[in-house]
Protein backbone atom coordinates (compact mmCIF):
# COMPACT_ATOMS: atom_id res chain seq x y z
CA UNK A 1 0.00 0.00 0.00
CA UNK A 2 1.68 3.36 -1.20
CA UNK A 3 2.46 6.20 1.45
CA UNK A 4 -0.51 8.29 -0.43
CA UNK A 5 -3.19 6.05 0.27
CA UNK A 6 -2.35 4.81 3.91
CA UNK A 7 -2.59 9.27 4.28
CA UNK A 8 -6.17 8.75 2.79
CA UNK A 9 -7.10 5.71 4.89
CA UNK A 10 -5.97 7.43 8.02
CA UNK A 11 -8.37 10.95 6.75
CA UNK A 12 -11.43 8.08 6.27
CA UNK A 13 -10.98 6.57 9.74
CA UNK A 14 -10.50 10.12 11.58
CA UNK A 15 -13.89 11.16 9.89
CA UNK A 16 -15.53 8.48 12.31
CA UNK A 17 -13.86 9.89 15.47
CA UNK A 18 -15.86 10.93 18.72
CA UNK A 19 -13.74 14.38 18.97
CA UNK A 20 -15.40 17.03 16.33
CA UNK A 21 -12.26 18.91 15.70
CA UNK A 22 -10.21 16.00 14.50
CA UNK A 23 -13.13 15.21 12.16
CA UNK A 24 -13.24 18.78 10.82
CA UNK A 25 -9.52 18.68 10.30
CA UNK A 26 -9.98 15.17 8.12
CA UNK A 27 -12.61 16.92 6.16
CA UNK A 28 -9.83 19.87 5.75
CA UNK A 29 -7.24 17.46 4.66
CA UNK A 30 -9.53 15.40 2.32
CA UNK A 31 -10.58 18.57 0.84
CA UNK A 32 -7.14 19.39 -0.21
CA UNK A 33 -7.12 15.69 -2.07
CA UNK A 34 -7.96 15.37 -5.75
CA UNK A 35 -8.05 11.11 -5.48
CA UNK A 36 -10.92 9.51 -5.76
CA UNK A 37 -11.08 8.22 -2.29
CA UNK A 38 -10.99 11.21 -0.44
CA UNK A 39 -13.98 12.35 -2.68
CA UNK A 40 -16.10 9.45 -1.61
CA UNK A 41 -15.07 10.74 1.51
CA UNK A 42 -15.97 14.07 1.71
CA UNK A 43 -19.51 12.63 0.46
CA UNK A 44 -19.69 10.45 3.37
CA UNK A 45 -18.87 13.63 5.99
CA UNK A 46 -22.15 15.32 4.63
CA UNK A 47 -24.42 13.02 7.59
CA UNK A 48 -21.28 13.80 10.14
CA UNK A 49 -23.76 14.62 13.44
CA UNK A 50 -22.08 18.33 13.31
CA UNK A 51 -23.61 20.91 11.13
CA UNK A 52 -20.18 23.25 10.80
CA UNK A 53 -18.49 19.67 9.79
CA UNK A 54 -21.16 19.04 6.93
CA UNK A 55 -20.90 22.49 5.35
CA UNK A 56 -17.41 22.38 5.24
CA UNK A 57 -17.30 19.35 3.72
CA UNK A 58 -19.79 20.54 1.09
CA UNK A 59 -18.01 23.61 0.66
CA UNK A 60 -15.34 20.85 -0.19
CA UNK A 61 -17.35 19.06 -2.38
CA UNK A 62 -18.50 21.61 -4.49
CA UNK A 63 -15.07 22.79 -5.50
CA UNK A 64 -14.31 19.21 -6.88
CA UNK A 65 -13.15 18.90 -10.48
CA UNK A 66 -14.97 16.16 -12.52
CA UNK A 67 -18.53 14.08 -11.66
CA UNK A 68 -17.63 11.91 -9.30
CA UNK A 69 -18.91 14.01 -6.19
CA UNK A 70 -22.29 14.53 -8.44
CA UNK A 71 -22.57 11.02 -9.39
CA UNK A 72 -22.16 9.85 -5.20
CA UNK A 73 -24.51 12.97 -4.09
CA UNK A 74 -26.88 12.08 -6.24
CA UNK A 75 -27.81 9.21 -4.27
CA UNK A 76 -28.25 10.86 -1.50
CA UNK A 77 -31.16 12.62 -3.03
CA UNK A 78 -33.22 9.87 -1.54
CA UNK A 79 -31.91 10.03 1.62
CA UNK A 80 -33.97 9.51 4.74
CA UNK A 81 -33.01 12.74 6.46
CA UNK A 82 -34.32 15.85 5.10
CA UNK A 83 -31.05 17.72 6.13
CA UNK A 84 -28.71 16.00 4.51
CA UNK A 85 -30.94 15.21 1.23
CA UNK A 86 -31.43 19.41 0.91
CA UNK A 87 -27.47 19.39 1.60
CA UNK A 88 -26.83 17.25 -1.26
CA UNK A 89 -29.04 19.37 -3.35
CA UNK A 90 -27.70 22.42 -2.60
CA UNK A 91 -23.76 20.82 -3.51
CA UNK A 92 -25.09 19.39 -6.49
CA UNK A 93 -26.40 22.93 -7.55
CA UNK A 94 -22.97 24.66 -6.71
CA UNK A 95 -21.44 21.54 -8.76
CA UNK A 96 -23.46 22.70 -11.90
CA UNK A 97 -22.71 21.73 -15.10
CA UNK A 98 -20.49 18.12 -14.23
CA UNK A 99 -24.14 17.31 -12.03
CA UNK A 100 -26.28 17.54 -15.22
CA UNK A 101 -25.46 14.18 -16.61
CA UNK A 102 -25.17 12.09 -13.24
CA UNK A 103 -28.79 13.49 -12.42
CA UNK A 104 -29.93 13.28 -15.92
CA UNK A 105 -28.72 9.57 -15.45
CA UNK A 106 -31.01 8.64 -12.54
CA UNK A 107 -34.01 11.02 -13.75
CA UNK A 108 -35.86 7.71 -14.46
CA UNK A 109 -35.55 6.89 -10.52
CA UNK A 110 -38.64 4.31 -9.57
CA UNK A 111 -39.09 6.99 -6.11
CA UNK A 112 -41.02 9.91 -7.25
CA UNK A 113 -39.53 11.79 -4.85
CA UNK A 114 -36.15 11.23 -6.10
CA UNK A 115 -37.16 12.30 -9.57
CA UNK A 116 -38.91 15.68 -8.22
CA UNK A 117 -35.64 16.56 -6.41
CA UNK A 118 -33.65 15.94 -9.58
CA UNK A 119 -35.78 17.64 -11.67
CA UNK A 120 -35.54 20.84 -8.77
CA UNK A 121 -32.00 20.71 -8.92
CA UNK A 122 -31.63 20.46 -13.06
CA UNK A 123 -34.24 23.69 -12.88
CA UNK A 124 -32.02 25.49 -10.64
CA UNK A 125 -28.43 24.90 -12.78
CA UNK A 126 -30.33 25.79 -15.36
CA UNK A 127 -28.21 23.63 -17.95
CA UNK A 128 -29.87 23.42 -21.56
CA UNK A 129 -29.03 19.76 -21.51
CA UNK A 130 -31.79 19.28 -19.26
CA UNK A 131 -34.89 20.50 -21.31
CA UNK A 132 -35.32 17.11 -23.45
CA UNK A 133 -35.13 14.67 -20.69
CA UNK A 134 -37.38 17.59 -18.49
CA UNK A 135 -39.97 17.60 -21.43
CA UNK A 136 -40.35 14.09 -20.41
CA UNK A 137 -40.72 14.15 -17.22
CA UNK A 138 -44.50 16.52 -18.14
CA UNK A 139 -45.37 13.29 -18.44
CA UNK A 140 -44.34 11.70 -15.30
CA UNK A 141 -47.08 9.60 -13.30
CA UNK A 142 -47.02 11.53 -10.45
CA UNK A 143 -48.03 15.36 -11.06
CA UNK A 144 -45.74 16.90 -8.12
CA UNK A 145 -43.16 15.75 -10.71
CA UNK A 146 -44.71 17.01 -13.94
CA UNK A 147 -45.45 20.59 -11.68
CA UNK A 148 -41.26 20.74 -10.63
CA UNK A 149 -40.65 20.44 -14.47
CA UNK A 150 -43.05 22.55 -15.70
CA UNK A 151 -41.11 24.97 -13.05
CA UNK A 152 -37.74 23.73 -14.12
CA UNK A 153 -38.01 24.36 -17.86
CA UNK A 154 -39.58 28.24 -16.81
CA UNK A 155 -35.84 28.45 -15.07
CA UNK A 156 -34.23 27.29 -18.14
CA UNK A 157 -36.13 29.22 -20.45
CA UNK A 158 -36.07 27.08 -23.74
CA UNK A 159 -38.50 27.46 -26.59
CA UNK A 160 -37.88 24.12 -27.68
CA UNK A 161 -39.62 23.32 -24.18
CA UNK A 162 -43.15 25.68 -25.42
CA UNK A 163 -44.56 22.75 -27.18
CA UNK A 164 -44.51 20.40 -24.56
CA UNK A 165 -45.70 22.52 -21.70
CA UNK A 166 -48.81 23.34 -23.89
CA UNK A 167 -49.75 19.46 -23.58
CA UNK A 168 -49.22 19.51 -19.81
CA UNK A 169 -51.66 22.52 -19.71
CA UNK A 170 -54.79 20.45 -21.45
CA UNK A 171 -53.65 17.15 -19.98
CA UNK A 172 -53.01 18.13 -15.93
CA UNK A 173 -55.48 20.06 -14.44
CA UNK A 174 -53.35 20.30 -11.26
CA UNK A 175 -50.06 22.08 -13.80
CA UNK A 176 -51.63 24.55 -15.06
CA UNK A 177 -50.36 27.30 -13.01
CA UNK A 178 -46.55 26.29 -12.85
CA UNK A 179 -47.13 25.44 -16.91
CA UNK A 180 -48.32 28.90 -17.09
CA UNK A 181 -45.92 30.58 -15.32
CA UNK A 182 -43.38 28.76 -17.12
CA UNK A 183 -44.41 29.69 -20.54
CA UNK A 184 -44.17 33.62 -19.34
CA UNK A 185 -40.61 33.35 -18.51
CA UNK A 186 -39.59 31.52 -21.53
CA UNK A 187 -41.09 34.66 -23.45
CA UNK A 188 -41.63 33.40 -26.80
CA UNK A 189 -44.11 34.50 -28.72
CA UNK A 190 -45.70 31.24 -30.30
CA UNK A 191 -47.25 30.86 -26.77
CA UNK A 192 -49.51 33.69 -26.91
CA UNK A 193 -52.35 31.96 -29.21
CA UNK A 194 -52.40 29.52 -26.54
CA UNK A 195 -52.11 31.95 -23.86
CA UNK A 196 -55.27 33.96 -25.29
CA UNK A 197 -57.02 30.92 -24.95
CA UNK A 198 -56.49 29.85 -21.69
CA UNK A 199 -57.75 33.22 -20.49
CA UNK A 200 -61.22 31.87 -21.16
CA UNK A 201 -60.91 29.54 -18.34
CA UNK A 202 -63.16 30.91 -15.44
CA UNK A 203 -60.97 30.10 -13.06
CA UNK A 204 -59.64 33.37 -11.18
CA UNK A 205 -56.26 32.26 -10.39
CA UNK A 206 -55.67 30.75 -13.59
CA UNK A 207 -56.87 34.21 -15.31
CA UNK A 208 -54.27 35.83 -13.16
CA UNK A 209 -51.44 33.41 -14.01
CA UNK A 210 -52.50 33.90 -18.03
CA UNK A 211 -52.06 37.41 -17.88
CA UNK A 212 -49.39 38.30 -15.92
CA UNK A 213 -47.70 35.66 -18.33
CA UNK A 214 -49.04 37.60 -21.40
CA UNK A 215 -46.93 40.69 -19.76
CA UNK A 216 -43.70 38.94 -19.62
CA UNK A 217 -43.91 38.01 -22.74
CA UNK A 218 -43.55 41.25 -23.60
CA UNK A 219 -45.12 41.45 -27.15
CA UNK A 220 -47.23 44.53 -28.17
CA UNK A 221 -50.18 42.61 -30.44
CA UNK A 222 -50.95 41.09 -26.14
CA UNK A 223 -52.72 44.96 -25.73
CA UNK A 224 -56.14 44.42 -27.36
CA UNK A 225 -56.57 40.84 -25.41
CA UNK A 226 -55.83 42.89 -22.10
CA UNK A 227 -57.73 45.99 -22.70
CA UNK A 228 -61.02 44.28 -21.42
CA UNK A 229 -59.54 43.22 -17.95
CA UNK A 230 -58.67 46.63 -17.40
CA UNK A 231 -62.33 47.39 -16.65
CA UNK A 232 -62.86 44.17 -14.39
CA UNK A 233 -64.54 44.74 -11.06
CA UNK A 234 -62.15 42.68 -9.44
CA UNK A 235 -59.35 45.13 -8.56
CA UNK A 236 -56.49 42.45 -8.13
CA UNK A 237 -57.18 41.12 -11.55
CA UNK A 238 -57.24 45.02 -13.30
CA UNK A 239 -54.14 45.87 -12.03
CA UNK A 240 -52.02 42.36 -12.91
CA UNK A 241 -53.62 43.36 -16.26
CA UNK A 242 -52.10 47.09 -16.06
CA UNK A 243 -49.22 45.95 -14.45
CA UNK A 244 -49.06 43.29 -17.94
CA UNK A 245 -49.81 46.75 -20.21
CA UNK A 246 -46.66 48.53 -18.14
CA UNK A 247 -44.20 45.71 -18.57
CA UNK A 248 -45.49 45.52 -22.40
CA UNK A 249 -45.14 49.01 -22.73
CA UNK A 250 -41.58 48.82 -21.24
CA UNK A 251 -40.32 46.25 -23.72
CA UNK A 252 -41.27 48.13 -26.54
CA UNK A 253 -39.96 51.48 -25.45
CA UNK A 254 -43.23 53.16 -24.59
CA UNK A 255 -44.33 52.40 -28.10
CA UNK A 256 -48.15 51.70 -26.99
CA UNK A 257 -51.00 52.97 -28.87
CA UNK A 258 -54.05 52.27 -27.23
CA UNK A 259 -56.22 54.58 -24.92
CA UNK A 260 -55.78 53.15 -21.68
CA UNK A 261 -58.70 53.74 -18.17
CA UNK A 262 -55.56 55.64 -16.45
CA UNK A 263 -58.19 57.20 -14.25
CA UNK A 264 -59.17 54.03 -12.80
CA UNK A 265 -55.15 53.37 -11.88
CA UNK A 266 -54.56 56.60 -10.24
CA UNK A 267 -53.43 55.16 -7.04
CA UNK A 268 -51.88 52.04 -8.59
CA UNK A 269 -49.85 54.47 -10.42
CA UNK A 270 -48.87 56.83 -7.39
CA UNK A 271 -47.94 53.89 -5.56
CA UNK A 272 -45.64 52.82 -8.27
CA UNK A 273 -43.79 55.98 -8.63
CA UNK A 274 -43.62 56.67 -4.87
CA UNK A 275 -41.86 52.96 -4.60
CA UNK A 276 -39.18 53.42 -7.04
CA UNK A 277 -40.37 51.18 -9.35
CA UNK A 278 -38.77 52.43 -13.02
CA UNK A 279 -40.93 50.70 -14.87
CA UNK A 280 -43.94 52.00 -13.46
CA UNK A 281 -42.57 55.56 -13.34
CA UNK A 282 -41.16 55.37 -17.34
CA UNK A 283 -44.77 54.21 -18.35
CA UNK A 284 -46.60 57.01 -15.83
CA UNK A 285 -44.51 60.08 -17.73
CA UNK A 286 -44.97 58.39 -20.72
CA UNK A 287 -48.55 58.58 -20.66
CA UNK A 288 -48.67 62.56 -19.42
CA UNK A 289 -49.13 63.56 -22.91
CA UNK A 290 -52.75 61.84 -23.12
CA UNK A 291 -53.79 62.77 -19.49
CA UNK A 292 -56.26 65.53 -19.32
CA UNK A 293 -56.90 65.80 -15.41
CA UNK A 294 -54.22 68.56 -14.33
CA UNK A 295 -54.15 67.22 -10.81
CA UNK A 296 -53.77 64.26 -11.39
CA UNK A 297 -50.55 65.49 -13.85
CA UNK A 298 -49.34 67.81 -10.97
CA UNK A 299 -49.48 64.81 -8.21
CA UNK A 300 -47.71 62.78 -10.31
CA UNK A 301 -45.26 65.04 -11.20
CA UNK A 302 -44.78 66.22 -7.41
CA UNK A 303 -44.26 62.20 -6.76
CA UNK A 304 -41.52 61.72 -9.49
CA UNK A 305 -39.89 64.87 -8.50
CA UNK A 306 -39.59 63.88 -4.91
CA UNK A 307 -38.33 60.44 -5.44
CA UNK A 308 -35.62 62.43 -7.62
CA UNK A 309 -34.39 64.74 -5.40
CA UNK A 310 -34.18 62.17 -2.62
CA UNK A 311 -32.71 60.02 -4.69
CA UNK A 312 -30.15 63.41 -5.60
CA UNK A 313 -29.95 64.09 -1.92
CA UNK A 314 -28.21 60.40 -0.82
CA UNK A 315 -26.17 61.31 -3.60
CA UNK A 316 -24.46 64.19 -2.30
CA UNK A 317 -24.68 62.72 1.17
CA UNK A 318 -21.97 59.96 -0.19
Amino acid sequence: MDTLTEDIGALLTQLQSPDLYEREEAVRLLGSRSEDEAVAGLVLAIEDPDLGVRELAADCLAQVDGDLAARLLVKFLGHQDIGTRNLAAEVLVKIGRDAVQPLLDEIENEDHDVRKFIVDVLGLIRDGRSVGALCRRLSDSNVNVVCSAAEALGEIGSKAAVPALIKVYHRYEDARMPTIEALGKIGDETALEHLNVFLRNQDPMIRLAVVEAIGNIGSAVSIPQLLPFLDERDGVLAEVAMTAVINISYCNKGHIEHNLPLDRFTEFLFNGVRSGSRKITDFTLDRLRTWRDSNVIANLLAAASRRFWRKSGKRRRR
